[in-house]
């Protein structure tokens, strides 16, 4: 806790309004990280700090409606490796869903499960990434700041890195959020993730 503070002041300073970035809107992904029932609505990983961002979703993907938009929606069966560390979560039909106010984005994006918290491994992710050269903006809005969030935009930067690729990756501060328990601290996993993501050449920016 003791660190809060510094990561807090360091985040509000470097975040700019995302109208200082001119973006073109054919070159520019939104990317709705986990904008799902599972962690908005109802279940073991929903949370009302998720559910509280909901409005500014929905702003920027009507800010960017001209852009492409993909979805990348936890999608686990009861096997999934991953509850070795977190509760079940989006196992059935309803938790996976895309929320009901991002619907008719949705419909005209691109959908990907995903079955572990870093999305940039889906084979399917990869694959629009590789026809899709042309892009050089990634707007990241979603859940959860610290975990499908930061992996996602670390790897997408570290992929761009080794290539020696400029394009711009910028994560829009209060449109991500993350849950809040007697063990994991929201505020602060929040702050230190996108403290994290800025160190390591990410924009923060809001609208």
């Amino acid at each position: 806790m003791f660190f809060t503070p510094q990561y807090e002041k360091t985040v509000r300073e470097v975040t700019v309004s995302i109208r200082t970035y001119i973006t073109d809107p054919e070159t520019t992904v939104i990317v709705n990280m986990d904008t799902v029932n599972g962690y908005f609505k109802k279940g073991k990983m929903a949370s009302s700090r998720l559910n509280a961002i909901i409005p500014q979703l929905v702003r920027v993907n009507e800010y960017y409606l001209d852009s492409p938009k993909l979805f990348f929606t936890d999608t686990h069966t009861p096997q999934s490796e991953e509850f070795e560390t977190y509760p079940a979560h989006c196992v059935d039909k309803y938790e996976q869903e895309v929320i009901s106010e991002l619907e008719s984005f949705a419909e005209v994006g691109e959908i990907i499960p995903k079955n572990s918290t870093n999305g940039f491994f889906c084979k399917q992710y990869l694959a629009w990434l590789a026809k899709h050269k042309e892009i050089e903006n990634i707007i990241i809005v979603g859940a959860c700041t610290d975990t499908s969030v930061l992996q996602f935009a670390l790897a997408q930067r570290a992929y761009w890195n080794e290539n020696n690729n400029n394009n711009r990756i910028i994560v829009i501060e209060n449109a991500v959020q993350t849950y809040h328990d007697d063990i994991h601290n929201g505020d602060l996993m929040h702050n230190f993730a996108l403290f994290n993501m800025y160190m390591n050449g990410i924009k923060l920016a809001n609208l």
